[in-house]
């Protein structure tokens, strides 16, 4: 599942709680899942680490080397938001 079937597929209410999570709107997070916008490398990063989705597949425009390269840059994002 890529992330804007990922944000279609919740509910209004979770949603919200996503965009709180990682520092974003709500409707932000609706003109992502419609194509309408796509979210800079700390929101993509934020949101892998929260949804669990690669980051090949949030953003595969930047992180579209390869599944292993996506798998690598998820830890690293994590880690990375772990130490601020």
């Amino acid at each position: 599942m890529n992330l804007n079937h990922h944000i279609r597929s919740l509910s209004l209410q979770e949603r919200e709680k996503l965009a709180k999570k990682v520092d974003t709107s709500g409707a932000y997070l609706s003109r992502i899942a419609y194509g309408n916008g796509r979210p800079g490398h700390k929101l993509a990063r934020k949101l892998s680490v929260e949804t669990g989705i690669p980051l090949a597949d949030c953003r595969p425009d930047i992180w579209g080397e390869g599944p292993e390269a996506a798998t690598n840059n998820s830890m690293e994002a994590g880690q990375e938001l772990v130490n601020q």
